[in-house]
């Protein structure tokens, strides 16, 4: 079903119902919370023949509100168990804290007059994450009684962003690794070890593999294709990685600002403001240390999805 989401950019998430064999229910993402679409989850499964009582389970792809803001109160309404990712958890803790700058505007190159603009945002913490009752592992399987749905970690989007495979049914919930249409932004969790854009293009290796499967995704509309669709993804990133790499290779002492001016960005460069000029800015810092890691030569030139 949609969840209704604040903001012009996109109007809805999409949350899933499965039903166990023995008619408990489990939800993926149930959205942004709100009071609507807390009414809304309750009004559709009457449907379905079911209610909130027979809601045993909460997982989610990733924290972010559009698809975890319900987490809490559909949990306090009918007691249910909530699962999310190992490594998402743990990254968004650190986030919460603050171990985890993810600003670092001093090193970035950044003129006098956009610093003080941007320092206000420096500062800014997430909210932290509700408490799991079960930390998911790659390749756990969620317990659903009658149903073989396995994780799968997909990084790159977040830290600790999963994708859930269901063989059976030959669907996959692509939460926001894999979009019809849309491109989603890299890095946007805790930070990581391993390089979001790195991590990402592995991801999509993964996803392309299932290509016979239906994907149901986070946004948008349930489509087919898979491989075909995650290739596109990759390319469309690593465009991105070549501009970068080009850039560098002009001058490899470039600054972050330096670089990012140069780029192609859909709004332009020269009206980007706040909030997106600082995501410009660690989306470039990302790319840039992609490339200064040796890691793109193997994606650049080549066959994007398998390396």
């Amino acid at each position: 079903m949609t969840m209704e989401m604040p903001g012009p950019h996109l109007r809805y998430s999409f949350c899933y119902v499965i039903v166990g064999s023995d008619d408990s229910l489990h939800v993926i993402d149930p959205g942004w919370g709100t009071k609507e679409n807390a009414l809304r989850l309750e009004s559709f499964l009457p449907e379905i023949g079911s209610d909130l009582s027979q809601i045993q389970s909460i997982v989610v792809t990733h924290l972010h509100p559009d698809h975890s803001g319900q987490v809490e109160q559909l949990r306090d309404a009918t007691g249910a168990s909530l699962m999310v990712g190992a490594d998402e958890f743990t990254a968004s803790v650190a986030a919460a804290a603050g171990r985890d700058k993810r600003w670092d505007l001093g090193s970035w190159g950044i003129p006098a007059a956009q610093l003080r603009e941007l320092s206000q945002l420096e500062g800014a913490k997430p909210p932290l994450a509700p408490t799991p009752d079960v930390l998911l592992a790659d390749g756990e399987e969620l317990a659903i009684p009658g149903r073989h749905i396995r994780a799968m970690h997909t990084g790159g989007h977040t830290t600790g962003h999963l994708c859930f495979h269901d063989p059976e049914a030959s669907l996959v919930f692509t939460g926001d690794h894999v979009l019809p249409r849309i491109h989603p932004g890299l890095g946007l969790g805790g930070k990581s070890q391993e390089n979001p854009m790195a991590a990402y293009l592995k991801g999509l290796r993964r996803t392309a593999e299932l290509d016979g499967c239906e994907a149901a995704p986070g946004h948008e509309y349930r489509f087919r294709g898979l491989a075909k669709r995650s290739e596109s993804m990759a390319a469309h990133h690593l465009r991105r990685t070549k501009e970068v790499a080009d850039a560098l290779a002009t001058n490899g002492e470039s600054t972050v600002w330096e670089v990012a001016s140069r780029l192609t960005w859909t709004a332009g460069w020269e009206n980007l403001a706040g909030f997106y000029i600082a995501s410009a800015l660690l989306q470039t810092e990302m790319h840039m240390d992609f490339v200064r890691s040796g890691a793109a030569e193997a994606f650049l030139g080549g066959d994007s999805t398998t390396g």
